[in-house]
């Protein structure tokens, strides 16, 4: 086995122990992983897709797209876009979260109805369809391994992408 520095030893004598875990080329990286994999072992394959997706967000997104009331950002407008939390506190006292969750494309079922922080993956500005917002959801939901979301996304990835063609 090669060794990558002072750390590596140490790294892959652990990683022995773990049985058919790959080895980890720094100790940082190596307590990362280990740290994940504790935690989903421990939290139950149940748990680990707790977020689904919101069907009434992503007909409302498509209804939205399809009416081309959309922003096609460029790659870091979707920061500078994305409301304040004193903007989304405005719009839930002013429409309630009924209208709210529409613009989040998953929902938290472990987190009360009546919690802004159930609502996952914002796509939007509460009046249009942000690009980058949907790429970002996109990128978040396969990383967390959210497939039903992840699919939903890059069927409105390439909605957007038809209207910014042309």
């Amino acid at each position: 086995m090669r060794s990558y520095g002072r750390d590596s030893a140490y790294v892959s004598s652990r990683t022995d122990l773990l049985q058919n875990r790959p080895t980890c080329f720094t100790l940082a990286t190596w307590m990362w992983a280990e740290w994940t994999w504790v935690e989903k072992k421990q939290r139950g394959p149940e748990e680990i897709m707790a977020v689904r997706l919101n069907r009434k967000a992503y007909d409302h997104a498509r209804r939205l797209i399809e009416d081309r009331k959309v922003v096609l950002d460029e790659r870091d407008d979707w920061s500078e876009h994305q409301p304040s939390a004193q903007q989304e506190n405005r719009f839930v006292e002013e429409h309630g979260l009924g209208e709210y969750q529409r613009w989040y494309l998953g929902i938290d079922d472990k987190i009360g109805e009546d919690r802004k922080t159930r609502y996952k993956f914002p796509y939007r500005d509460f009046e249009n369809v942000h690009r980058r917002g949907v790429l970002s959801a996109e990128s978040r939901a396969g990383q967390y391994k959210n497939f039903d979301i992840e699919q939903a996304t890059a069927h409105l990835h390439g909605m957007l992408d038809v209207v910014r063609a042309g």
